[in-house]
């Protein structure tokens, strides 16, 4: 041990290696080590009875201070740059392994990284221990951070981030506020706007997010899609089996205060919206680049789309309308059917094709045309015929009967009947044409009955006999038929017994020949199953 009277320099205290130094006029202590003659332990006495460790190289390297006044108070432990404060797993230095437990008393811990607050601050950086450069891909160890656990069925603490948002021109500290809040049962809560720049935002738990807006602020994502990966993928099962209240939609809009719904889908619902009845907006609304409303639908289920193709069944509510603002079309990629009514059933209900008409109370105002086109051909080719199908009752049993044409009007604006047409009114200001049919040059003259009004033959056979058949079909009562016939040579006539003459119309034997025409009319009587011979003229 060695005393240093009062007045002695500092050389003359580093002679001193190994020992224990008084100073005498500052009382101060000293505690040297061996190989240095200026590394040592130093109690100063008179400079805020400080404890230092002090070295040639570095001066001061750690300090404990009472306070930084001097007088009784709390001890501040400083550290130089690079200085590290260590724990040991147990008392024995030797043994155990280092502790990461930082405490304090009872009250509240703030941790400051930094000195005191002052008029310009540095940042700062709380870091692990991180893999050296030069280590060939070596993974980083995790950074836990973890909240106060508790017990039994209590939560336990939430972890909660803080800034200080600016507050109004001055010189007051502005006031610390919660950023986010991670909960002890792991659900975490952003008190305002939530940017992911990069990469994607996966939660496995539950995330409230508070603000403005329904949703409390905004999730606003740059995330460029990658294969195999979703901007925003919600992957969990979808709820079903509850009650129309309680299976709500796998993703739900809501406003803020509207009537419960009571009618969800018990089998599930993937995306759902329940406004107020003050929400006047769309649902849905489409656009492309800036232009207008593709497809939306609005807040009384109205949709408006530029097209729709259905690869299904449109099912429209009793009273609903497909309206369109401009020329509408409906298209289908094969040939297609557009049925009124449901699926066919057992029981059918009657429908009606019509158009607009003009309201009730709407004086001497005329209706609207309504035009129905067949499809248009090009060139010379044809265009394509409008045809009217019903389907005639078959034979008993439950197999559906078969349609077929009614109405057929072809490109050349003839319409064919394919039944009987009964008008009721007049027939005028035009010219009804009779069915011509020419028979084929032979010794059999076979007859359309169906689909003839005049059978006509121009017969070049040698004389001899013309045998006239019966006529095909079925005839109806009262049905017209007339025969012509030019023959170059004179031909008997052997008509077929549904062929009847009268006392005083007997049927004709030979036609005149020559070259000349013949004419002979026949009226179908249903009652006895002939055809009346009704008269002639020959020789034209």
């Amino acid at each position: 041990m060695r005393y240093n009277p009062a007045g002695s320099t500092g050389t003359v205290l580093n002679t001193y290696k190994n020992s224990i130094s008084i100073d005498g006029a500052t009382g101060g202590l000293s505690l040297w080590t061996q190989g240095s003659a200026t590394d040592r332990w130093f109690f100063s006495n008179t400079v805020n009875k400080t404890l230092q460790y002090t070295t040639s190289s570095s001066g001061v390297s750690i300090q404990i201070v009472p306070d930084n006044t001097g007088s009784a108070g709390p001890a501040d432990i400083r550290f130089g740059v690079g200085g590290m404060l260590k724990w040991n797993s147990v008392a024995n230095l030797t043994n155990g392994s280092l502790q990461t437990f930082l405490r304090q008393g009872n009250a509240a811990a703030n941790i400051c990284l930094g000195s005191t607050d002052a008029a310009t601050a540095v940042g700062q950086t709380l870091s692990v221990q991180s893999i050296i450069a030069g280590t060939t891909n070596v993974a980083g160890s995790t950074f836990t951070i973890q909240g106060s656990a508790s017990t039994g069925s209590a939560a336990g603490g939430s972890i909660v981030f803080q800034t200080t948002p600016a507050g109004s021109s001055g010189s007051s500290q502005n006031a610390f506020v919660t950023a986010l809040t991670i909960a002890g049962s792991g659900a975490a809560t952003f008190a305002s706007t939530v940017t992911v720049s990069a990469g994607g935002l996966v939660v496995s738990g539950g995330t409230n997010i508070s603000g403005n807006n329904t949703l409390g602020g905004f999730v606003n994502s740059t995330y460029a899609g990658t294969a195999s990966n979703a901007a925003l993928k919600f992957s969990g099962a979808i709820l079903t089996g509850g009650t129309g209240t309680t299976n709500f939609p796998h993703l739900l809009f809501q406003t803020a205060s509207p009537s419960a719904v009571t009618a969800w889908s018990t089998s599930g619902t993937f995306i759902g919206v329940n406004a107020d009845s003050a929400f006047a907006g769309n649902f849905l609304d489409f656009h492309v680049n800036g232009g207008a409303s593709l497809f939306a639908v609005n807040s009384s289920g109205t949709c408006t789309a530029n097209g729709i193709n259905c690869t299904s069944t449109l099912t429209m509510n009793a009273g609903q309308n497909i309206n369109w603002s401009g020329r509408g079309i409906i298209t289908s990629q094969a040939a297609g059917n557009l049925q009124l009514g449901l699926a066919d059933a057992a029981s059918v209900v009657a429908q009606t094709l019509s158009v607009q008409s003009i309201v009730t109370g709407t004086s001497n105002t005329a209706g609207q045309n309504f035009t129905i086109k067949a499809s248009a051909g090009s060139g010379n080719a044809a265009g394509g015929s409008l045809i009217i199908q019903v389907a005639p009752a078959g034979s008993s049993g439950t197999s559906q009967n078969s349609f077929a044409d009614a109405l057929t009007i072809d490109s050349t604006k003839l319409a064919t009947f394919a039944g009987n047409v009964i008008v009721s009114g007049n027939i005028s200001s035009t010219r009804i044409n009779s069915r011509v049919v020419a028979a084929s040059n032979a010794t059999t003259w076979t007859i359309a009955g169906d689909t003839s009004d005049l059978n006509s033959q121009t017969n070049t056979q040698t004389a001899g006999t013309l045998t006239v058949s019966a006529p095909t079909g079925t005839p109806v009562d009262g049905q017209r038929l007339i025969l012509r016939i030019k023959s170059t040579n004179v031909q008997t006539f052997s008509f077929n017994a549904i062929y009847r003459g009268s006392t005083d119309t007997a049927l004709p034997t030979a036609s005149t020949g020559g070259g000349a025409w013949d004419y002979l009319v026949f009226i179908y009587n249903s009652a006895d199953s002939k055809w009346d011979f009704v008269g002639k003229n020959f020789g034209h």
